[in-house]
């Protein structure tokens, strides 16, 4: 009796809580549709923008790229001399300088990762036939700042190789991988002890987590942008894609892993 009232009052609380959150899209999507509307000056804005990036292409590339590069020196240095500590410490105080590292490893991969996005993101304003089209000076331009690009990418994937390196100084059991490999994170999963393994899970919970929520309203921003400013609809149909894949493959992996069980029993 008790478990038939009980899903009663789950299936009612889903269903107040889908009425509420369609009201409340309903209230905003009709505020934003009013304002897109009534003004362009979200259009103008990102019009705006796109030529003021593509008037300093250069030059911001090559800031990401310098500041890119800076931030990664500083960091390996950073990850060195902790792992110095490391080598000569007991084990308390291992355990807080592997954390510490850990952090500081954290940051300078996040950089990493920031700088290439960043220089995508500049480079991809001039990335269009009209731009391009429009004099031989912003071919030239954006020539140059592919080029730029280039660089900045070979370097942060050397620095990202150069990281795992400075890991391995105080991991001696991950010697053996290696990071230019397509089955570097596979070898050192492989490698982690058990306590690793289990951070490492979690983590990727958290994100699949992330996502499953962070994709949705992605997508319903990116139909409104199409709605309002005529962005067209593949931006769309990728964030829709990625969601999907990222549900599949997440769920295919929860099988596939207990069928893994399975066998070994």
């Amino acid at each position: 009796m008790k478990t038939a009232e009980n899903k009663k009052n789950y299936n009612m609380k889903f269903a107040l809580k889908m009425l509420f959150w369609m009201a409340v899209g309903g209230v905003l999507g009709l505020a934003v549709v009013w304002f897109g509307t009534q003004t362009k000056l979200v259009g103008r804005f990102f019009e705006d923008l796109a030529l003021f990036v593509q008037n300093l292409m250069i030059p911001m590339t090559v800031v990401i790229t310098a500041g890119g590069i800076i931030i990664g020196e500083v960091i390996l240095k950073k990850m060195r001399a902790m792992t110095e500590k490391i080598l000569h410490a007991e084990d308390e105080e291992c355990d807080e300088l592997e954390y510490q590292e850990e952090r500081i490893a954290s940051f300078g991969l996040n950089i990493s990762n920031l700088a290439m996005a960043l220089s995508i993101l500049v480079v991809s304003m001039g990335y269009s036939g009209k731009y391009l089209g429009n004099s031989d000076k912003n071919a030239m331009n954006f020539m140059v700042a592919i080029i730029i690009f280039v660089i900045c990418f070979f370097y942060e994937g050397i620095w990202q190789m150069r990281y795992v390196k400075v890991i391995q100084l105080s991991r001696p059991e991950f010697n053996d991988t290696d990071p230019s490999s397509r089955k570097f994170q596979k070898q050192w999963l492989e490698r982690c002890d058990e306590a690793e393994k289990e951070q490492i899970y979690e983590s990727s919970y958290h994100t699949y987590l992330f996502l499953a929520k962070a994709l949705p309203i992605a997508m319903v921003f990116a139909m409104l942008a199409n709605l309002l400013y005529d962005t067209g609809v593949f931006a769309v149909v990728l964030l829709a894609l990625i969601w999907v894949a990222s549900t599949v493959y997440y769920t295919h992996s929860c099988i596939a892993y207990r069928k893994k069980k399975i066998i070994r029993k």
